[in-house]
């Protein structure tokens, strides 16, 4: 009696062992691919930002940083200033996690240069507020306020589906 309830057992304990090991080759496979995609120096600037943002939520900030800025050269090049802007932006994000505050200040800055180049108040605002928030980390509360102060003044109106007259 006992001899069957030890094969049962033991079948048990295969089945187990067949599924955990499907599993792990599943996950394998799945991280492999993505770090094919964020190794490759040939990939293109949305699969870099992609790849920045995959090793971002890894807390792999360094790595993170090198693919945005990878991602923001080949926008340059390209000529799409929006998306330079936006990878510059998160490049600088995650510089601020590094603790690289004057660095990322200085990449904001040069965002905040493209984004008044293309009058977009919108992004122009998010620039100007990243950068007093970078400022306020490196210390200089007096260009803190400044580009606070900026973003306030250059963010487009809110609606409030009032009429302005009533």
């Amino acid at each position: 009696m006992m001899r069957p309830l030890l094969k049962q057992g033991c079948l048990l304990q295969v089945r187990r062992i067949i599924m955990i090991s499907c599993l792990i080759q599943t996950i394998s496979a799945s991280w492999t691919i993505s770090l094919a995609e964020e190794t490759d120096p040939f990939a293109s600037p949305e699969q870099q930002m992609r790849a920045g943002i995959t090793a971002y939520k890894r807390g792999d900030f360094e790595q993170a940083r090198h693919h945005w800025n990878q991602a923001a050269y080949s926008y340059a090049e390209r000529g799409q200033t929006p998306q330079q802007i936006e990878a510059l932006l998160r490049s600088a994000e995650a510089q601020e996690a590094l603790g690289y505050y004057q660095p990322a200040v200085n990449t904001l800055e040069q965002a905040l240069t493209l984004a008044t180049k293309t009058a977009d108040a919108k992004r122009l605002a998010q620039v100007a507020g990243n950068l007093g928030h970078a400022y306020r980390l490196l210390g200089s509360a007096e260009k803190a306020e400044r580009y606070t102060l900026e973003r306030c003044h250059s963010s487009p109106p809110v609606e409030t589906g009032q009429d302005p007259g009533s």
